[in-house]
């Protein structure tokens, strides 16, 4: 109503459809009024392409680093797919009713191969975030880059600079080179808010 902007990350459904995840905050201008909308119900929007955050038509492996509704544009990324490319999900949200409303739309694409895996850490239940899960998997992590995988990051600005200061100790200690060799090849991307 105030004609207050508020960015979100978008992705594609299977179908062809814009797929947004958004979640209400309490005082959220923007996450309140759309939670009021009725079915039916029209809303003015536009589409701000950010051209840095795509994956790479030649990339064979990728791995997604995303906390809360931040997975929406990797789950639109995955849903095209159709080449089986190898993508690993590191997602961290609240807690195991958090991941619910992703559940189906993930299983059913580990299932017709367009994801390979999901790791998941819930900060309320066991008091991980998805930063313990790149750390746990730091080798993997590094070997992937070495040969080229994508590393894409949606979520948080607070999730983001924690995650590329991890990213920079795996390349410094597996590759003796920091992660701004990684960053200006284009391997790291980025579309926090």
């Amino acid at each position: 109503p105030e004609q207050q902007e508020r960015l979100y990350s978008i992705g594609k459904s299977l179908r062809g459809y814009l797929l947004l995840y958004i979640k209400k905050h309490d005082a959220g201008l923007c996450s309140t009024y759309l939670s009021k909308l009725k079915k039916g119900d029209v809303i003015n929007g536009k589409l701000i392409i950010n051209e840095k955050f795509h994956v790479d038509k030649e990339s064979k492996q990728l791995i997604f680093i995303a906390n809360g509704t931040g997975i929406a544009p990797f789950i639109g990324m995955a849903n095209e797919n159709k080449n089986n490319n190898k993508i690993n999900i590191y997602w961290g949200g609240k807690s195991k009713k958090s991941y619910e409303l992703y559940k189906n739309k993930i299983n059913k694409l580990i299932k017709i191969k367009r994801i390979n895996s999901i790791s998941k850490a819930y900060s309320k239940e066991k008091k991980r975030y998805v930063q313990d899960l790149i750390i746990k998997d730091s080798k993997y992590i590094a070997t992937s880059l070495e040969k080229g995988c994508e590393i894409m990051n949606c979520g948080s600005k607070e999730m983001e600079k924690d995650v590329l200061k991890i990213l920079n100790k795996i390349t410094l200690k597996h590759q003796k080179t920091s992660l701004s060799e990684y960053q200006e090849n284009n391997q790291i991307k980025t579309d926090c808010y």
